[in-house]
């Protein structure tokens, strides 16, 4: 059986889905967000035993943390209890379970210098959340032998529903606001659909390691903001040049993360949806419902 702790968030809830889909069997844990079928765990302070007691699982996706750098920053404590703490009393009892970790991880690690990062450059995160990241791969790297570390750039969908940085932009558009959008963060943006395909074919073929994930459509803030102007027809001026430097937290955000996925590509030769088929595709159906 596959575990999906998260599986109520945006990447989670994609990730179960799919592999429900395909008939694994399978479970899922939510904690703050109730949804019918799913588990409720709160890894901070339920007791891991009594909830998955009843279930034989084999592996399981860690897809629970907290991402938000400036939260992150801004509340150290709290959230070093939720994205390190708390994974490790979960990573304890699957090494106890012997249970197959997956675990979700970020190009944040990675202090952003040079870029087209693969899986065995040197990582030197610039914040916490990073940090947070990478000492979790440790632990895992030091306490399993077979494990899957799976590392993400920024993450989107082409459904208007779905809250991710794509449609927080374009929402803020329609509210007739500004995008100030840096020119030097260049990132990978990768579909969640993309990724939850990923993991299920990862899985299916029982691999271990560590795995960068992305697409290849590496470019900046700015850029993407270029494209949902053009597509959706938003007036030029509703968007800004900045530098990360003139934004808060900025000096934390490593400039250039984006990643280099040959491993898996060559292995497995996946074609990546483009973000341009995803702002043209959702250009179409909120304009549509705007009618």
């Amino acid at each position: 059986m596959i575990i999906v702790i998260g599986a109520s968030g945006f990447i989670g809830s994609y990730i179960y889905e799919n592999l429900k889909s395909k008939k694994y069997k399978l479970t899922g844990t939510y904690n703050s967000h109730y949804t019918n079928g799913l588990v409720k765990l709160n890894i901070e302070n339920d007791n891991l035993r009594d909830v998955l007691k009843n279930y034989n699982i084999k592996i399981a996706v860690i897809c629970a943390s907290e991402s938000s750098i400036s939260k992150i920053e801004n509340e150290k404590n709290n959230f070093h209890n939720v994205n390190v703490n708390s994974q490790k009393q979960l990573l304890e009892y699957f090494k106890e379970k012997n249970i197959k970790p997956v675990f979700i991880s970020s190009d944040n690690i990675y202090d952003g210098n040079e870029g087209d990062y693969c899986e065995d450059d040197k990582r030197n995160p610039l914040n916490i959340y990073g940090k947070q990241k990478l000492e979790i791969e440790n632990f895992i790297v030091s306490h399993f032998n077979n494990f899957l570390i799976v590392r993400l750039s920024k993450v989107y969908s082409s459904k208007s529903e779905n809250k991710n940085f794509i449609t927080d932009w374009i929402n803020s558009l329609y509210s007739g606001n500004t995008l100030n959008l840096a020119t030097d963060r260049v990132i990978s943006p990768t579909h969640v659909i993309d990724i939850a395909n990923i993991i299920e074919i990862l899985i299916k073929n029982d691999e271990s390691g560590i795995y960068n994930i992305s697409s290849s459509d590496n470019m900046s803030y700015f850029d993407i903001g270029k494209k949902i102007i053009s597509y959706f027809g938003f007036p030029t001026e509703q968007l800004k040049k900045v530098t990360l430097l003139s934004i808060k937290h900025g000096e934390l955000i490593p400039k250039n993360t984006s990643l280099n996925s040959f491993k898996f590509k060559n292995k497995f030769q996946y074609n990546f949806i483009s973000i341009d088929e995803t702002i043209k595709k959702l250009s179409k159906e909120m304009k549509n419902n705007e009618i």
